[in-house]
């Protein structure tokens, strides 16, 4: 089946356009929640983290290193471990929603990395 190339350049665009609007909503209200709970400082390190978590779980997925599956697990796991050194305790759901703040941001810029074939 081919599908009209203009159709489908339209079909990104409303893609990428979705997309930029989900992040946009998780960045403004899921943000607006936490900072109610958290500290500025707390929040932006919280923040750092989930971005370079979720970065490095991608490229581990994307490379066979870990389940792509289980991506949303190991970013969980990963983040929680590393906020706890710095003497960071958000709840399961609050850094569920900085992870996917992440996700979106690393989506919009088209970071998300496809598993290698082979």
């Amino acid at each position: 089946m081919n599908v009209d190339p203009r159709i489908a350049d339209a079909l990104v665009q409303v893609v990428v356009m979705l997309i930029g609007l989900l992040a946009a909503l998780i960045e403004i209200y899921g943000v607006k929640w936490l900072k109610s709970r958290v500290s500025n400082d707390h929040l932006k390190i919280a923040r750092d983290i989930a971005s370079v978590v979720v970065d490095a779980v991608e490229a581990l997925a994307a490379n066979g290193v870990i389940d792509y599956k289980g991506k949303c697990a190991e970013a969980l796991r990963r983040v929680k471990d590393m906020a706890a050194s710095r003497g960071i305790a958000l709840t399961d759901e609050q850094w569920q929603s900085m992870i996917e703040a992440a996700v979106a941001a690393m989506k919009q810029i088209g970071g998300e990395l496809k598993p290698e074939e082979g």
